[in-house]
Parts: C-alpha cells; sequence; structure tokens
C-alpha cells in the first residue's frame, strides 16, 4: 500500500463539434472531434464551483458558461463547456442560472441559520464582518444576512439581520434597496460587513454520474493508503479512486457478514441522501474481502475526537449544533422506516467545520444479527440500547431514541464513557428497575430533560426525532 496522492492531472479531449440533423421531428446530435458550436436554443447556466469529470479528466472552472443539452436526472446535467469546447457530465448543484443570486459569492442558498454561524465560525481567520446572505428560514422574510460581529470580551458570535422584501423593494433594518448588491455596498461603506466567507463546495452524492446506479468498483480504480481505524468487523483505510478523489474504504473481515445480504443492504444504503448521513459511494464484491467504499471524513469517529484537544475547545453552541445535524440524520432514517440500532458517538464521524454524520447506518442491521445467532448475549452495547432491545430484541425508532438519548450524555460530557463505574451487568438490572443517568454539572439542565425524555420506560412515550431536532434547532444557550 502506498501513499495516497490525488492529483489533478490536466487531460484533454479533442475538440468536438455538434451537428444538427431533423429526424421525425427530433434534434439528434452527433460528436466528432472538431470544434464544439453553440446552440441558441439551449439554456445556459454558469458554473459556480470547480468540478472535474474523473472518468475523462475533463474540466469545469468557476464561471464557466456552460449550454445544457441534457438533463440525465434530478442530480446530473449533461453540458457543453462554451470555455473549451467539450462536453461532458456535471453535478446539478455545482451550475446556476446566470440571472440568479446563486451566482454571487455572498450568496448561500438554503442555508439555516445554524450551518450560516457554523461555517462564519470555522473560517481560517476570523474577521469582524465576514458575511453570507441566505433565504430566510422564515418565509414571509425572504431572506437572511448572517454577519460574524464580536462582543466586549473580543468573542466572535454571529449576528443575523432579516431582509424582507415588498412593493418598496429590498428592507433591511429599516433602510430600502432595489437589490441585493445594492443593499451589500451599502452595508460594506458603512463598515458593517466586510467580504463574503468562503463558500464550501456542494456533496457529492456519486463519484461520478456511472456510478449513481452501478455502485460495484473495481479495486484497480483504489489506491488505498494509511490505515484509519480497526474494529471488530473490519478495517478502514484512507484511499484515492481514480487518482482524484480521497475516499474511505471499510475492509470488512471475513465471515463478518454475508456477500448477499451486504450488498441488499449496501443497495438500501446508497439511495439514502441527507448531509447527516455518511455517504455510500459503492462497493468491491467480485472477490473476499468486500470494500465498502465511503466519502472520507477528515477527523474520524466523534467520540474520539471529543476527547482530544479538538474536541476540547468546542463549544457549548458547537455541540447543540452536532446534536442538530444527528437528529436530522435519524429523523430521516425514521421517516424511511430504517432502524439504525447502534447509534453510538464511535459510530458518529467528523469531517470540517465540525460536521458530523452517522455511520454504518444500513449495515448495523446486518452486524447485529451476526451478533445474535453467534452469541446472543456477548456483544450487546448494553450501555447505548433500550430494555425492549436487549430482553426481547425488539428495534424501533423508538429503540434508537433511546441510544441518541446516550449519544447525547457522550457529547456533553466530551465523551464519558456512560454509567462511569458501573459494570455492563449492574447497568442491565438497575435500568430494568427504572434507574437512569444523573446529570453532571457540565450538562445543562433542559438538555438533561431532553435526555430523560428519551429515556421512558415505554417506547410509546419517548420523544420523537423530528421533536428533537425542533428543540436543538431552537436551543438558546
Amino acid at each position: 500500500m502506498g501513499n495516497i496522492c490525488c492529483q489533478d492531472p490536466i487531460q484533454t479531449s479533442p475538440p468536438i463539434i455538434i451537428e444538427h440533423t431533423v429526424k421525425a421531428g427530433r434534434v439528434s446530435i452527433v460528436s466528432t472531434a472538431s470544434t464544439a458550436i453553440k446552440d441558441s436554443s439551449r439554456r445556459v447556466v454558469s458554473c459556480i464551483y470547480d468540478y472535474r469529470e474523473a472518468r475523462s479528466g475533463k474540466k469545469f472552472r468557476k464561471g464557466d458558461s456552460l449550454q445544457i443539452y441534457n438533463e440525465i436526472d434530478d442530480e446530473w446535467l449533461k453540458v457543453l463547456n462554451l470555455s473549451t469546447k467539450q462536453i461532458g457530465c456535471i453535478p446539478k448543484n455545482y451550475v446556476t442560472e446566470e440571472t440568479t443570486n446563486e451566482i454571487q459569492e455572498w450568496f448561500l442558498g438554503h442555508t439555516s441559520r445554524r450551518e450560516a454561524e457554523r461555517l462564519l465560525m470555522s473560517q481560517e481567520t476570523l474577521t469582524k464582518g465576514l458575511f453570507l446572505i441566505r433565504y430566510s428560514e422564515n418565509k414571509e422574510t425572504g431572506y437572511a444576512l448572517s454577519v460574524l460581529d464580536f462582543d466586549d470580551k473580543d468573542d466572535f458570535h454571529v449576528v443575523h439581520f432579516q431582509i424582507a422584501i415588498n412593493q418598496n423593494g429590498i428592507l433591511i433594518d429599516s433602510s430600502v434597496y432595489s437589490t441585493l448588491s445594492e443593499a451589500i455596498n451599502s452595508y460594506k461603506r458603512n463598515g458593517i460587513i466586510s467580504k463574503p466567507c468562503q463558500k464550501p463546495q456542494p456533496h457529492l452524492w456519486d463519484l461520478d454520474v456511472s456510478h449513481k446506479k452501478q455502485w460495484e468498483l473495481s479495486r484497480e480504480d483504489l489506491q488505498l493508503g494509511e490505515l484509519l481505524g480497526e474494529g471488530n468487523f473490519a478495517k478502514v483505510h484512507l484511499a484515492c479512486w481514480k487518482n482524484s478523489t480521497k475516499v474511505a474504504v471499510k475492509i470488512l473481515k471475513e465471515q463478518s457478514v454475508s456477500t448477499d445480504g451486504l450488498l441488499a443492504e449496501a443497495s438500501i444504503m446508497k439511495q439514502f441522501r441527507h448531509p447527516g448521513l455518511l455517504t455510500l459511494y459503492g462497493v468491491c464484491s467480485q472477490t473476499e474481502p468486500v470494500y465498502l467504499v465511503v466519502e472520507y471524513m477528515t477527523n474520524g469517529d466523534l467520540l474520539n475526537y471529543l476527547r482530544n484537544d479538538d474536541g476540547n475547545k468546542l463549544k457549548l453552541s458547537d455541540l447543540v449544533d452536532m446534536a442538530v445535524q444527528i437528529s436530522s440524520g435519524m429523523q430521516h432514517l425514521e421517516s424511511k422506516n430504517l432502524v439504525h440500532r447502534d447509534l453510538a458517538a464511535r459510530n458518529v464521524l467528523v469531517a470540517n467545520n465540525n460536521i458530523v454524520k452517522i455511520s454504518d447506518f444500513g449495515l448495523a442491521r446486518l452486524l447485529q444479527e451476526n451478533r445474535y445467532n453467534d452469541n446472543f448475549t456477548s456483544n450487546i452495547a448494553y450501555k447505548w440500547s433500550a430494555p425492549e432491545a436487549i430482553f426481547f430484541r425488539e428495534f424501533t425508532t423508538k429503540s434508537d431514541v433511546w441510544s441518541y438519548g446516550i449519544f447525547l450524555m457522550e457529547l456533553f460530557t466530551y465523551g464519558m464513557m456512560p454509567y462511569p463505574g458501573i459494570r455492563n451487568d449492574e447497568v442491565i438490572r438497575r435500568v430494568r428497575d427504572g434507574y437512569r443517568m444523573e446529570k453532571p454539572d457540565i450538562v445543562p439542565d433542559d438538555v438533561y430533560n431532553i435526555m430523560q425524555m428519551c429515556w421512558k420506560e415505554k417506547p410509546k412515550e419517548r420523544i420523537s426525532f423530528s421533536e428533537l431536532t425542533n428543540f436543538f434547532n431552537e436551543y438558546s444557550e
């Protein structure tokens, strides 16, 4: 296994000529090696992020004008790059209409209030006046301006301004403007804002367009690198796919799960697209050992992250934001009737900017079923499991809610072991008799109250993930 080196080599393709012929009222497109011709009848969009096709090496640069030839599906476009005269495929979230606000450096569209705060506070250099504009979560007001500021103690925080739209124009803080750009220029002159924060790259749900539905990958396309971690069922390596995309490869140990069962579960996991869930790109299952190829999360698992120096720097607002991300991901699983069965800080991964995602949300069922087949009592995570899961093997969304409550205790205590100082067998007995973890001093009272709502004895009385998401979204220090 060599060192990972994801390069971005410049590759060129022969120029393309597009010949239009009419057959039975339809336009057919023929590509040959020549120059490309712009078709004025086709819609033109603007590229707002750099993107490189892994298969061909074709590049799309920020600012390029792209003519749409085909909407492949709801996530991918086939386009003609009017700058390079090449045809290729690009994700829809990498382009926008040239007349919309999306093209502006300062506009971040459907970014929530908490996401805006996380993004502004995680910039490499914190400067007063860093800002972004987003759609408001209050539909009646149109937009919101989020600005980085600091208080008398030089502690940075984010201030939000509502931007209303009415018949008179755009209204911000009692001032009226004709456009958002005019408002921004005015606020810059007044020193309220300085420069836009850096836009994050959109998330890629697929390695490329060809692997959206075909998720069997070739091992030859993966260059394995350093070992990231190892557990009972798999070891995880950093890897590079086609010398272009960093990924994580989970190499399953022999006989940890059946191949047929894994592929059935992987087909389900591939369909889930939510920012709170780890993205599965594909599998290598033709020979042993089986590979699961997933997105690479730079900071590893949340449990170790909470316990190291970076985790110790997290503020209460950061922890609340992480709680929202995970409850939102679990809410999505709940809506799809998928039960995780093994929710814990060790199964949550951390990327840059304190982004966290649930991992193994499809694999957990297979692994736990194997545990039960081998030895029902030997490998259950007792301290995270609901009583009905321990005693009756009843796994539901409500048993996941119980586990989420334990996860919250881990999160808000910076990685404390649940039920500290109590053995597993003692935990089982005491929880069955009604015992619940006491509140550590570091945990806010209202957060502890929410934990207790996750630990109701009767599953139907426990809080829902929708309610949990709403609580942490509205949480105020």
